[in-house]
């Protein structure tokens, strides 16, 4: 929380159902533009046009296995878990929580509060760099644990990008969360794997040679070979 303080930002309250600036639809062009319909004509384009990018949206979110979070930003509580914040069906489902805004409701403090206490400093920390830079040059691409609902800790890997104003401060943040700990397991697993290979190749006297063999001819001269340093 110190964090984010340092870096002097925060979330305003927003609903979780407004579109993205900057979209530039050609229905929204045309109903903003001089040659628009009357104010009535001009409002029923931009309810069609919104609701044509809400299903874009919502399709695009259900097609991906990454839970979805966004935000607005300001300068004046940056660590205040009240702050309202929009996370996706699928983040809430990566946590255990299976679309339930009671259980996990759209506030920062929800996703604040389940941070690894050996993380948690961290986390913050890359969070409000990555928003206190007004050159956009830092990225907010970080790895950490979080509590799911069966009380296990689970790695993660978030990203995000943000919105700023012509003068670079950070208008909207939005990024994905990833699940990653079967893939740390996995590495883990190789980790443990080559350091009993590399301990059983030192203690052993013999030399050892392996042979990778290209389109199945062993006699090929550009077959790769390995030699160990006993071999040598």
């Amino acid at each position: 929380m110190a964090a984010l303080r340092r870096a002097g930002l925060s979330m305003w309250p927003f609903s979780h159902r407004r579109r993205e600036p900057g979209v530039g639809d050609a229905a929204v062009e045309a109903a903003v533009s001089a040659d628009a319909p009357d104010p009535a004509g001009r409002v029923a384009m931009l309810e069609a046009a919104l609701a044509g990018l809400q299903t874009r949206f919502d399709l695009v979110r259900r097609a991906t296995d990454d839970g979805l979070w966004d935000g607005e930003v300001n300068r004046d509580d940056p660590a205040n878990e009240a702050n309202p914040f929009w996370w996706s069906d699928q983040f809430r489902k990566l946590l255990g929580y299976y679309r339930s805004e009671a259980d996990f409701p759209d506030e920062l403090g929800s996703w604040m509060r389940l941070l690894h206490p050996d993380d948690k400093e961290r986390v913050l920390g890359c969070f409000g760099a990555h928003l206190g830079d007004r050159s956009g040059r830092t990225p907010y691409d970080v790895t950490y644990r979080l509590k799911c609902r069966d009380g296990a800790y689970r790695w993660f890997r978030a990203r995000g990008e943000t919105l700023r104003s012509a003068d670079g401060l950070p208008l909207r943040v939005a990024g994905s969360l990833t699940a990653i700990d079967e893939q740390r397991l996995r590495e883990r697993e190789l980790e443990k794997s080559l350091a009993r290979f590399e301990l059983s190749r030192e203690l052993i006297s013999d030399g050892l040679w392996d042979l990778e063999i290209v389109a199945g001819d062993p006699v090929n001269p550009r077959n790769a070979f390995w030699w160990s340093r006993q071999l040598r």
